[in-house]
């Protein structure tokens, strides 16, 4: 037990303060007059709050964050399943790996979910850099915790949120944790995910740049009353006259709604017009795909396509 002497300090500053005689009257005698019979009790209840249990009081652990693992975004405010993969001759003094951002992991990951089997994108990026069409790269998958499903959110309603998740949060402790390069990072989004992803990429210029290499596949770009449309004009604005340093890989399925390939063709018409400097794009139409069988042979194509043209300029 630990007697606190400046909270008694106090205390008895107080008392002789406003009652002035009659406590020294106490202190000195022990003479307890009807006034100060109140005034002697509450002094024993708050005393007992002078003494400790010798304990310091510490402050409670923040949020947990963990890569691979669970972690929490102060941006969206909410908790995130990190997955990861990496090379299998990882080296953490060695050369930097370029890192891939997968959004909907839970989905595409490491094919746990039927939606790409035998491996998931976790299998595609290995077999790919095992051949020599992209370097090793570490492999980051976005997802949710106990089964919940925020996409919707954070891809369309307070994509802004996400952004910031990203930017701010996850890729600079992704960063800190492992042997990364900040050169030929990407993010690969699916439906909303792509939305989302054209979004980062019109980002592109009002800061440090966070992302080089997108893969957009399937959005519906004309979503969030064409907000989009809106955002390339303000990239454009900035960027007119600028190198715009970016790989794009658009793709969409033939038998997919009207409205996923009608506004990829839109986007895709729209940004060869601007004639960026420095930008490359593809944008390509799948023969006898949908929705869902457009994803792996996309995430495929996409990745060959951004390693293999950035590899021939260096």
């Amino acid at each position: 037990m630990i007697f606190d002497f400046n909270c008694f300090a106090v205390f008895i500053i107080t008392l002789i303060t406003y009652y002035g005689e009659d406590v020294l009257i106490i202190l000195k005698e022990g003479v307890v007059m009807n006034r100060t019979a109140c005034v002697l009790l509450v002094f024993i209840v708050i005393m007992a709050g002078c003494v400790t249990n010798g304990t310091e009081p510490t402050e409670s652990p923040g949020p947990e964050q963990h890569a691979p693992g669970i972690f929490y975004s102060y941006a969206v405010g909410d908790y995130y399943e990190i997955y990861v993969a990496l090379p299998e001759d990882y080296d953490e003094k060695g050369p930097q790996y370029p890192v891939i951002y997968l959004l909907d992991a839970d989905w595409y990951f490491d094919g746990s979910n039927p939606r790409i089997p035998a491996g998931g994108v976790e299998k595609i990026v290995s077999r790919l850099a095992e051949s020599g069409d992209i370097p090793d790269v570490i492999l980051v998958g976005i997802g949710y915790c106990h089964g919940e499903n925020n996409r919707g959110r954070d891809f369309l309603l307070s994509y802004t949120h996400f952004y910031k998740f990203l930017k701010d949060e996850l890729i600079p402790f992704i960063d800190k944790a492992y042997n990364t390069s900040s050169e030929g990072r990407t993010l690969i989004g699916h439906s909303d995910g792509g939305f989302f992803t054209l979004y980062a990429f019109f980002q592109y210029g009002l800061h440090s740049p966070v992302f080089e290499n997108f893969v957009a596949i399937s959005g519906d770009f004309t979503k969030v009353g064409r907000c989009l449309f809106s955002e390339e004009s303000y990239m454009y604005q900035r960027m007119k006259n600028e190198v715009l340093d970016v790989w794009l890989y658009m793709a969409v399925g033939e038998y997919e709604e009207d409205r996923f390939v009608t506004s990829n063709s839109e986007m895709a018409e729209r940004l060869r017009s601007r004639e960026y400097a420095g930008f490359h794009i593809v944008s390509k139409k799948y023969s006898g795909l949908n929705h869902g069988s457009i994803v792996a042979p996309a995430i495929e194509d996409g990745l060959k396509w951004i390693f293999k043209g950035t590899k021939n300029l260096t």
